[in-house]
């Protein structure tokens, strides 16, 4: 029983280790679970640039101010592009004391918490709700034709 106890609370520690903390936001319409990873932009580029604010400052801003300090501290950089000739990057990163945003320039090879998205899915859910409810109108258009 003691094996078995020590598995579980073995297996909960390492499980509760690697569970990251997520804050969703929505940028354009679109809901997106932002975490933090940290790492170098030149190992992260791909990452980086598939986030929502890539190339658009305002963007950044506002994520960086939507999620706030929810993620911790030091707040992680929103990269929003590299710096000619691409020896560094551009950020948003929202102040310690929460009440606004510094654009910052670091270079690509220093290690930095960096916000990275994903993109939400549409729940199940609303995928048999539509396709329900595409079922029903052409059930009704294939009753409107036989009349």
């Amino acid at each position: 029983m003691k094996t078995l106890t020590a598995a579980v609370m073995t297996a909960v520690f390492l499980f509760a280790a690697t569970h990251a903390h997520a804050v969703r936001i929505t940028i354009d319409g679109q809901a997106y679970d932002v975490t933090v990873q940290t790492g170098t932009a030149a190992d992260l580029l791909s990452t980086l640039q598939a986030n929502p604010w890539w190339g658009n400052a305002a963007n950044a801003n506002a994520a960086a101010t939507a999620v706030g300090l929810q993620l911790g501290t030091p707040t992680p950089l929103f990269a929003v592009r590299l710096t000619p000739p691409g020896n560094s990057f551009i950020a948003r990163r929202l102040l310690p004391s929460g009440s606004g945003t510094i654009q910052v320039d670091f270079g690509l090879n220093t290690t930095r918490p960096f916000a990275v998205a994903t993109a939400v899915p549409l729940p199940a859910a609303a995928w048999l709700f539509l396709s329900a409810l595409g079922g029903l109108i052409a059930l009704r258009r294939r009753q409107a034709l036989t009349v």
